[in-house]
């Protein structure tokens, strides 16, 4: 909006009786701007300095836990407790109190957001929305301290760029994990994170709860893991499904990993393509950052700092579009997840060896992603089994050294021909990716990632980038934007369900302001962020 028009939409709202009307003032596209009767200014934002004061009471549907004092000189918070019916959430429950009005929620052990709509007997769908600048934390610090949205639930928790919500650790309001020991850049594993199940088709029935052994059945499920009892149920046939909205979060200090049965910072059961996320971070999990375990949803603008393990992994018939990716790890002696899997950046893969054709098969988009392993013998993307993915746009840097490549495919079945089983769609295919690592191509004995590789369906591969990442405007740590090698790479038009966005990696350039503000900076990255997130927002 130009500075005339601005000015002729004041002289409308102020002067509206000398003649100035709604058809004087244009915009772009047709559209008319009208400004109401000018108002006192509102007041200004709290500094990210700044510190707030208790509010004197909670909201309906919490209990009050009294009030805790913040780290540093950030104040006092009023702790009002989630309120639930045996350990569940069965009725509309809205967490209005942001952190600016002295009030953060806890929640306390597992709280499951309604019980399972799709099960015979007592099931009931319920909402917990989370409104923008809440804080959720975790008062436990243990694997079964989780939100656990029930098929048919919904979580919204849709933030704004000002006020993001975070979800993180009561360690992280005190600055204490016990015995008086500091957080640290590294600290994880302090709660469960997200579990979100829903509805949408998956691979890989689980027999002994399923009432169906054909995938995306209505009655292939599966059972959730990282819960130890009653464990959640996921998957059916509604591919739309709706499992609410997560936009401008952090989840901070979660995951556990303990071997295939892990919990992630979210963990994606099923989802459907009707559930938005979009600008979230996970930060510092000690399993995967996101996990999705089929599915139809998309994801945009995510951000992983400080994965111990994979910081994007999906399986069991996942079939979506994820576009605007950074994700760096920390390096050498980070704290492992699960040891099986290894830490990777990307992993992709059917959930065993028997499912590699299992269907839904799956298969994973991803466009616009800087993906920056640090882990010395770790694969910045690993494929397995019969996981369908198309690469478009990408940057993979890997530099630690060491004999495993940037690019680990480990079966043959990942690489088969199109047409070769049912709904194969051929090898990967690798669109304006370039690679710029100590080693590009794993030292095994198969020749599966030349296969992918040398896909005749590929285009525009740099195989030997000589990178020159730059750290974002103003920021001091982390390369993470292009600089002028990345910036003269040619990209790959895209289409919908895509954004346009001509260049290859997460951002545009070192101006790009995409994370600016709702994140939290690390060791690894500074993303422009308003706090370090071994810190406390109380704006």
């Amino acid at each position: 909006m130009t500075n005339l028009t601005r000015s002729l939409i004041l002289g409308c709202s102020v002067l509206a009786l000398a003649g100035c009307g709604a058809d004087d003032v244009a915009v772009p596209g047709g559209s008319i701007i009208i400004t109401p009767a000018p108002t006192a200014p509102p007041p200004p934002p709290p500094v990210a300095g700044g510190s707030i004061t208790a509010a004197a009471a909670c909201t309906p549907g919490t209990t009050d836990g009294g009030t805790i004092a913040l780290q540093g000189s950030r104040g006092t918070v009023r702790n009002c407790v989630v309120t639930t019916a045996g350990g569940v959430i069965t009725a509309p429950l809205n967490l209005t109190g942001r952190r600016a009005d002295g009030i953060m929620y806890s929640i306390c052990g597992r709280t499951d957001i309604g019980r399972d709509v799709s099960l015979a007997g007592g099931g009931a769908a319920a909402t917990l929305t989370v409104s923008p600048g809440v804080t959720v934390f975790a008062c436990s610090a243990n694997r079964e301290t989780t939100i656990v949205v029930n098929r048919g639930s919904r979580l919204v928790a849709d933030g704004t760029a000002a006020q993001p919500i975070i979800f993180t650790s009561e360690a992280n309001l005190t600055n204490n994990v016990g015995g008086g020991q500091p957080l640290t850049e590294a600290t994880d594993n302090l709660w469960g994170g997200l579990i979100i199940n829903g509805r949408a088709p998956v691979s890989d029935c689980d027999t002994n709860v399923s009432s169906s052994t054909v995938g995306g059945d209505a009655g292939c499920w599966r059972q959730s893991e990282g819960i130890v009892t009653n464990r959640p149920l996921y998957g059916g046939n509604v591919a739309n499904d709706n499992s609410g909205t997560l936009r401008y979060v952090q989840v901070n200090f979660t995951g556990v990993g303990q071997n295939a049965d892990e919990v992630q910072g979210i963990t994606a059961n099923g989802m459907g393509s009707g559930t938005i996320m979009s600008y979230i971070q996970i930060h510092n999990s000690r399993d995967d950052g996101i996990e999705s375990f089929g599915g139809r949803q998309n994801m945009d603008h995510l951000v992983f700092t400080g994965i111990a393990d994979d910081s994007l992994d999906t399986d069991n018939g996942y079939r979506g579009a994820v576009q605007f990716v950074l994700a760096v790890r920390r390096g050498a002696g980070a704290t492992i997840g699960d040891a099986i899997g290894g830490q990777t950046i990307l992993e992709i893969d059917s959930s065993t060896a028997a499912a590699n054709d299992a269907q839904p098969r799956q298969y994973l988009r991803l466009a616009n992603f800087t993906l920056i392993q640090n882990t010395p013998n770790e694969p910045a993307i690993r494929m397995r089994g019969g996981a369908d993915a198309e690469f478009t746009n990408g940057l993979v840097i890997a530099k630690s050294g060491g004999t495993v490549g940037c690019l680990d495919v480990d079966d043959a079945a990942t690489v088969q021909a199109a047409g070769a089983a049912t709904d194969e769609l051929g090898p990967p295919v690798f669109r304006s990716v370039a690679f710029d690592c100590a080693t590009l191509i794993d030292a095994d004995a198969d020749v599966f990632e030349e296969t992918a590789l040398s896909n005749a369906a590929n285009s525009n591969v740099t195989r030997a980038l000589v990178s020159t990442l730059v750290t974002l405007t103003t920021s001091t740590v982390g390369l993470i934007a292009p600089g002028t090698a990345e910036l003269a790479l040619a990209s790959t038009a895209l289409t919908t369900p895509f954004a346009v966005a001509n260049y290859r990696g997460a951002f545009s350039g070192p101006g790009d302001t995409w994370t600016q503000g709702w994140t939290c900076n690390s060791d690894v990255a500074n993303l422009r962020g308003a706090l370090a997130c071994t810190d406390i927002r109380v704006f």
